[in-house]
């Protein structure tokens, strides 16, 4: 009913990062390659880190450790009340890639059963221990990732972003073995581009994702068949 501003904090650069909010805690990225820790309740600020490059993805913090997506080609965990590195592992390095979007987004981590997994410009899936970083496993696809995973029952979804359509891949959380992928056909935009940013979400059995505009589907998550599509052109302007 009076909806009045309680506090704010600058950066150095632009914030297109999510934040999370645990235990009282702010964390986002930032564009100025930091990523950064805020009082949830007054903005004051707690700690910061500095990555190698900007930082376009959401963070995840679990159980006292905070991690990153690979905006500069590195994965990064960090303690969650002061900022410490507790471990990086370079998942796919820096690829120039050019995408149409007005902001660009890179696939978020999601913790799930001591596993950290994101999608890379390298055109892989990572699977990485929560605790120290190695690899698990990598699925490689034909395109780049700037999705994020969605991960339920064993299972991990993700959107690759290649050659001649989208596609969703469905594979074994614990050993990154394919299950199925389904074809999600790009479509003509005025300003072009096949930027495949929207992540999947899984709920009911079904998986429910979106072509790079216009276009949604759910999706049966057992068969991978496609049960229904929902287009909308106006979703394009």
């Amino acid at each position: 009913a009076n909806l009045t501003l309680r506090w704010k904090f600058t950066t150095g650069g632009a914030v297109v990062s999510s934040p999370s909010i645990v235990d009282g805690i702010a964390y986002f990225g930032s564009q100025d390659k930091n990523i950064y820790a805020v009082n949830a309740r007054d903005g004051g600020f707690i700690w910061n880190f500095t990555t190698q490059g900007r930082i376009e993805s959401s963070p995840a913090a679990v159980n006292g450790k905070v991690y990153t997506g690979t905006d500069d080609g590195y994965a990064y965990c960090l303690d969650a009340y002061d900022g410490s590195l507790i471990w990086k592992t370079f998942a796919g390095g820096v690829f120039p890639a050019n995408f149409a979007a007005a902001v660009i987004l890179r696939s978020s981590p999601t913790v799930v059963g001591g596993r950290v997994y994101v999608g890379s410009l390298d055109n892989k899936t990572y699977a990485l221990d929560a605790n120290n970083g190695s690899i698990a496993w990598t699925f490689q696809t034909q395109g780049y990732i700037t999705s994020s995973p969605a991960v339920v029952d064993g299972a991990v979804y993700v959107v690759a972003q290649e050659l001649a359509s989208g596609a969703l891949y469905k594979l074994n959380a614990g050993t990154g073995s394919f299950i199925w992928k389904r074809d999600l056909p790009y479509q003509r935009v005025y300003m072009g581009g096949t930027d495949m940013h929207a992540s999947p979400t899984v709920a009911d059995g079904m998986v429910f994702a979106s072509s790079n505009a216009m276009e949604y589907y759910g999706i049966n998550a057992t068969t991978g068949n496609i049960e229904w599509t929902y287009r909308d052109a106006s979703a394009q302007e």
